[in-house]
């Protein structure tokens, strides 16, 4: 959440590949998930459910951290940066997913871990295969790139889906829970 997230996005714009894709999926979902386990360790789901002032608070920061790190990512012209940027904003999510205090917004948020994670490896490795072959990193250099490299961008395409959670990946699965959730 918003403004802790100040250390991501430059931990991800990493000279490699391999280590942003440590971020993407270790570091930062670690964080989320002891969240998760904290509040329903401590509180549990039901608990949760019957204090609306502490689950309103957190889909409040949960949502404008999302709106906020999301036109942020739109303002970023180096595509690391713009993930990272991504990163924040569906994290937020599953923190939503908690807020919700709802068995299927939890379900939603469990979901969104992995979904997310197998999403956003897809766009980091991705991103490394286009500096790799084409030297771009900054997205105003990518023009006519889908030519150059097809199969990668067509693997970048579909992970923008999964993260974007457009039918049928893993990504609109979970925020379908998180919807049924709310």
């Amino acid at each position: 959440l918003m403004p802790f997230h100040a250390w991501l996005p430059g931990a991800m714009v990493a000279p490699a590949p391999v280590s942003a894709l440590l971020h993407a999926v270790a570091v930062v979902k670690v964080g989320v998930f002891s969240l998760l386990r904290v509040l329903t360790g401590i509180f549990g789901v039901d608990r949760l459910a019957n204090a609306p002032s502490l689950t309103t608070i957190i889909c409040i920061l949960a949502g404008i951290t999302l709106i906020v790190a999301s036109l942020i990512a739109l303002t970023q012209d180096n595509l690391k940066a713009r993930l990272a940027y991504s990163t924040v904003g569906q994290l937020s999510y599953i923190i939503l997913g908690v807020g919700l205090a709802s068995e299927s917004g939890a379900a939603g948020a469990l979901l969104h871990i992995p979904m997310h994670a197998v999403g956003k490896i897809t766009l980091f490795l991705c991103a490394g295969a286009i500096y790799e072959a084409c030297g771009a990193k900054y997205i105003s250099q990518m023009h006519g790139i889908g030519r150059k490299i097809p199969l990668t961008m067509t693997a970048f395409f579909v992970g923008s889906l999964c993260v974007i959670g457009l039918p049928p990946t893993g990504g609109f699965v979970s925020k379908w829970h998180l919807l049924n959730g709310a």
